[in-house]
């Protein structure tokens, strides 16, 4: 119960979500997964999360941000459970209680279960498998890691970087112990999962990379921004006090090659972050899908080092453990204290104001304007979604010509640093907004107000004389200024 009270701090679907939204909603009433209905590119990158919202949407009567918030609450509180019993033997029962209380109890885990998006469907694939990896390594039974496989492949059909797991777990096993009966049936559930995406993506799309990719992967262009991202999680949430905890249980016989794998998954996803730059949204989506084996590590830590001091002097076990429940305590305190105040929380607070204006926006364009008229904006979630309308986007991830001919832009935002202001003159959009707030009429920017990376450069093109300003009351006392053609 708490752990869902905590996760009800957080109760906004982003707008990142409605893109798999859109795509999933099309999917049911056209027959493929589209962003544009007749246009047929692959623009989301969580192909499972995309069909288990569409086939939801397809027979139940809700909301599909409403049938995402329930599968996401499910899945967060799931991965709790799975932490309660991932390490295996009753003897390992404190160390789990430990584990699930650290994840529980930080903002970490609670702010994206509720936020519409497939990061803690993610985080629960990737948990599985490890989860039946240590059975697997403490059992040796092929029906552990065939499951390990199998959650695995399950997470790479929800993100692509689901494979990160089951590569450093594929080598771990094929040093440690050689059993190539074991690696052979690991590796085939994993590959035919796989595979039935590659298949369909390829018949539907001819191809298997998402719009995105040609947006994002700069090569090593953003690694500055991901160390800064790093290093910001790391100050937030204190890790400095802690991190030691995950160095104990390399001084037991018994854990040392556990904690190394641990330890390897957890440094290949930093480096994967820092790769692509991190991510500018608040509470850190990519600190969540890794935290909870983060917290398998500061539970098996904080088990250990209590276990080895009550053997250095047992007469005050219960001191210990006492000690252990203080560090467990002000962990929670630290990274729970984020869900109610500080800065991370007032970003929250403004970007759950813009979404609700972005929705707002979108059902006044869907009343005055047709479906078969084209949109452009920066944001290519909310608005569009309840616009209904046809959508580019500035950033170059719903059109692939704009991706792959877009001019990338170092200064912009990470994961939004492709430009092509040609291209959406090229389809000449009915309607184009370069700044989607709501401002009240005494503080409303002039029409042309937009950033300097991507409207601007779309104010330059000579094109743009055939586009009228207009000033649009939205809501009682909230305007918006955007462009129509003439």
């Amino acid at each position: 119960m708490a752990a869902g009270a905590h996760m009800l701090r957080f109760t906004t679907a982003v707008d990142d979500a409605f893109i798999s939204f859109r795509v999933a909603k099309h999917w049911v009433e056209y027959g493929l997964p589209l962003y544009n209905p007749g246009i047929v590119e692959w623009v989301p990158t969580n192909f499972l999360w995309v069909s288990i919202l569409a086939g939801m949407h397809g027979v139940l009567p809700w909301s599909m941000p409403t049938l995402a918030q329930i599968l996401g609450g499910i899945c967060g509180l799931i991965t709790i459970i799975l932490l309660l019993t991932t390490f295996p033997g009753f003897e390992a029962r404190r160390l789990s209680i430990y584990a699930a209380l650290f994840c529980a109890g930080s903002a970490a885990w609670a702010s994206w279960p509720l936020s519409g998006m497939e990061t803690t469907f993610f985080a629960l694939a990737l948990l599985a498998g490890v989860r039946w990896f240590i059975h697997y390594h403490d059992s040796g039974r092929l029906r552990d890691i065939v499951l390990a496989g199998l959650a695995w492949g399950l997470a790479t059909l929800i993100r692509p970087e689901g494979a990160f797991f089951f590569g450093v777990s594929f080598l771990f096993l094929g040093m440690a112990s050689r059993n190539w009966r074991h690696l052979g049936w690991f590796s085939l559930v994993f590959v035919f999962l796989v595979l039935l995406q590659v298949i369909y993506l390829v018949v539907v799309f001819g191809s298997v990379l998402p719009n995105s990719y040609y947006t994002k992967m700069q090569g090593l262009s953003n690694l500055g921004r991901g160390g800064e991202h790093l290093l910001h999680i790391i100050k937030i949430y204190h890790l400095g006090y802690f991190l030691p905890l995950m160095i104990v249980p390399a001084f037991s016989a018994q854990w040392r090659k556990l904690t190394a794998y641990l330890g390897l998954l957890i440094l290949i996803w930093a480096g994967w972050v820092m790769v692509i730059g991190g991510d500018f949204m608040p509470f850190h989506r990519f600190l969540h899908p890794i935290w909870p084996v983060i917290c398998l590590l500061f539970g098996l830590g904080l088990y250990l080092l209590e276990e080895r001091l009550a053997k250095w002097c047992p007469s005050a076990r219960w001191i210990w453990r006492l000690s252990a429940g203080a560090v467990l305590l002000v962990a929670v305190g630290l990274w729970s204290q984020l869900s109610f105040q500080g800065s991370e929380r007032d970003r929250y607070l403004t970007v759950a104001q813009e979404e609700s204006a972005r929705a707002t926006i979108g059902k006044w364009l869907a009343a005055r304007y047709s479906p078969t008229d084209w949109l452009a904006v920066k944001p290519a979630g909310i608005i569009p979604y309840y616009s209904n309308m046809q959508t580019i986007d500035f950033f170059c991830l719903t059109d692939r010509k704009a991706a792959q001919t877009g001019q990338w832009v170092q200064a912009a935002w990470t994961g939004h640093q492709r430009m092509n202001a040609q291209r959406i003159h090229e389809i000449a959009p009915r309607v184009v907004i370069l700044d989607e707030h709501l401002y009240p009429w005494e503080s409303l920017p002039p029409p042309g107000y937009t950033d300097p990376n991507h409207g601007r450069t779309w104010l330059q093109d000579p094109r743009t004389r055939q586009y009228k300003p207009v000033r649009a009351e939205i809501q009682p006392g909230q305007w918006l200024n955007y462009f129509e053609r003439n």
